[in-house]
C-alpha cells in the first residue's frame, strides 16, 4: 500500500538583516528541516543547502505550531530561504 506524501516547504524572501524566516509545522528534530539558500541575483538561482547550527540555527522544536530558523549571516536583500521538511523515511521489512 502507498501513501501520498506532502513536504511541508516555506519560502521566504529575505531583506538584507537577520529576520528569522517561520515554519508552521512540528519538528522532532532540528534536523528534520532542509534549509537552503537561493541566491536571486544570479540566472539560473543559485541554491545552496544551509548547515544547522552553522549557518543557522533552529527554534520550535517539539512545538505543534513550528518555529522559526535563524540564520547566522545577514544575506542580502532579495535573496531566498526555502525551508523543507526533511524527516527522514523508514519502512521495515520482514
Amino acid at each position: 500500500m502507498t501513501l501520498p506524501a506532502t513536504p511541508f516547504r516555506k519560502d521566504h524572501t529575505l531583506t538584507g538583516s537577520i529576520v528569522p524566516p517561520l515554519y508552521d509545522w512540528e519538528v522532532t528534530d532540528k534536523t528534520h528541516l532542509l534549509v537552503t539558500l537561493i541566491n536571486t541575483s544570479v540566472t539560473p538561482n543559485l541554491e545552496t543547502e544551509l548547515i544547522v547550527d552553522d549557518d543557522y540555527t533552529v527554534s520550535g522544536v517539539g512545538n505543534p505550531s513550528g518555529g522559526n530558523v535563524t540564520p547566522t549571516t545577514a544575506y542580502p536583500a532579495g535573496y531566498k530561504i526555502a525551508i523543507t521538511s526533511n524527516v527522514p523515511y523508514k519502512q521495515d521489512t520482514d
